[in-house]
């Protein structure tokens, strides 16, 4: 290991105790300026990360040789000496490293991820399938991985040419119009990944909505639950749709305008709020994907951080003068357990019928939490199988 600068200086303690890790796998470690180099000590091939991406290094020597290989095509440049290098310090890169270490799970889920400049291309090892997302949803490979299928099937993907190679893509990498699978009654603009019509059916099944009917979606992403509720009440009922982060407001601000021009239904209020234990301002991680969620849960380095108004549940119903509310759906990623401990009032006065998608929070699942909860308040619940999923919906029912 080469040491040189004030930087390197101040951190020797933690540079010597990755040193017999880098020899270990047969890799040296040199330090200039802002740039760690990770080289390989009998090859020709090198990685380079930058000086804050310190943290990572160990996963850099770790997983060397399938970092090479996923950015290779895109990112490594040829040397003087003939060498390769690899840079992850670039800005496109930077700030995503760490998320590189679910690309280890790609074989095991049949899968290919190249990480391109601009994007991150998924594709299934058996077909000729591809996913396309930004470097902004890098969170969300392991998912997109998993559920390869469920998201792939999600909208009408396009062709595109490969050296010669047809390509199936669906393409999630920036925002765009989509055509969601299932529903047609028009191009459904989607910030990220789409929502697949699927799950709204699911939602719709166990909502057994009447004309009519008032219904709470909270987390409503792109709009195409709020649509397929709207739908089912008809021109009498009302939905109340609320979603806070703002490319996701504004996507489906203009999916249910959308909706009003083609099936001649004004029955949604979309409100840029958040659902929380009280009213007020909070921290929210403004993402532009179905996961945008608070900081208190998602923590920083997301998404950009905004501050959003939220409102609790009997603030909101007091605010649209709701007389009844006969259904709720809540997809709040993550604060569901917070919002239900402190809807005691809420569920007294209206008695809804309520499916919950719950989450992980904080290492425990939040149906452990909620479920015995809601029982001891006048409800029966029970799981239930979500389409494309592998986390279960909460039904609850009042008795």
């Amino acid at each position: 290991m080469e040491f040189g600068g004030r930087w390197v200086l101040k951190h020797v303690p933690q540079l010597l105790g990755i040193l017999p890790y880098a020899s270990a796998w047969g890799l040296l470690l040199r330090f200039e300026g802002q740039t760690i180099r990770v080289i390989e000590s009998r090859g020709r091939r090198e990685i380079r990360i930058d000086r804050e991406d310190r943290c990572q290094l160990a996963q850099v020597i770790r997983n060397f040789d399938l970092y090479f290989e996923l950015c290779e095509a895109a990112l490594a440049t040829a040397q003087d000496d003939g060498s390769r290098v690899v840079d992850l310090g670039i800005p496109a890169i930077r700030g995503c490293l760490w998320r590189l270490q679910h690309v280890s799970e790609a074989p095991r889920f049949g899968r290919i991820v190249r990480w391109m400049p601009d994007r991150i291309d998924i594709r299934d090892r058996s077909t000729r399938r591809v996913i396309r997302i930004s470097h902004a949803s890098a969170f969300y490979l392991y998912d997109t991985m998993e559920s390869f299928d469920h998201y792939f099937g999600s909208v009408r993907p396009s062709t595109e040419d490969e050296a010669g190679v047809a390509l199936d893509v669906v393409d999630f990498s920036t925002p765009r119009l989509q055509w969601v699978e299932g529903f047609g009654d028009f191009e459904v603009f989607c910030p990220s990944h789409a929502e697949p019509f699927r799950v709204c059916l699911d939602y719709l099944e166990l909502a057994r909505l009447c004309p009519g009917d008032v219904v709470l979606d909270l987390g409503c992403y792109s709009g195409l639950t709020a649509i397929a509720f709207s739908k089912a009440v008809g021109p009498s009922g009302r939905v109340i749709t609320l979603e806070p982060d703002p490319v996701n407001h504004r996507a489906a601000r203009m999916n249910i305008e959308c909706h009003r021009k083609a099936n001649g239904l004004d029955n949604i209020t979309l409100l840029p709020l958040a659902v929380a234990a009280s009213s007020g301002l909070i921290a929210f991680s403004e993402e532009g994907s179905m996961g945008s969620s608070t900081l208190d849960v998602v923590g920083a380095g997301r998404g950009r951080s905004v501050s959003v108004e939220c409102v609790s549940l009997e603030e909101l119903c007091a605010r649209q003068r709701l007389e009844r509310v006969d259904f709720v759906k809540m997809d709040i990623e993550g604060s569901e357990v917070d919002v239900i401990r402190a809807a005691a009032g809420f569920l007294q006065a209206f008695h809804p019928r309520m499916v919950i998608e719950p989450h992980m929070v904080h290492g425990r699942r939040a149906d452990r939490v909620i479920m015995p909860w809601l029982q001891r308040h006048g409800y029966e619940c029970r799981l239930v199988a979500q389409t494309g999923y592998t986390l279960p919906l909460v039904l609850a029912t009042p008795v």
